[in-house]
């Protein structure tokens, strides 16, 4: 049986983690989804959540980006895997997330579920 991921959505749009949280639903996994709206946020939640899995990180966010919230992960020395979001991003946001450890960049997540809906 497959066990429960524990998956951290990180984006100050509740719409857009509405819609990753749907995605995951079509897939064949089960997910423990926690939600934050900034990076702040972020980092109280993976407090008390350390054995988090994979985290989804918005680039542009206020408070907190995901590129700062990356690199406090890394001070931290948490050892999750972070997707990074954004349709915003630009070639040097994106270069600067691989360099801090990303291991996906998403870019235009709507665009992408809406072709998959095809």
């Amino acid at each position: 049986m497959n066990s429960e991921k524990k998956v951290l959505i990180v984006d100050d749009s509740k719409a857009m983690r509405i819609v990753i949280k749907n995605v995951l639903k079509t897939t064949e996994y089960k997910f423990n989804v926690l939600e934050a709206s900034n990076g702040l946020i972020a980092l109280d939640v993976l407090k008390e959540n350390p054995d988090t899995q994979l985290i989804f990180a918005d680039i542009n966010m206020p408070e907190m980006d995901g590129i700062t919230l990356m690199e406090k992960i890394n001070e931290l020395n948490y050892q999750i895997p972070v997707a990074v979001i954004s349709t915003e991003g630009s070639q040097d946001m994106v270069i600067k997330a691989i360099k801090l450890g990303a291991r996906g960049y998403i870019k235009n997540l709507l665009l992408k579920i809406k072709l998959l809906k095809l």
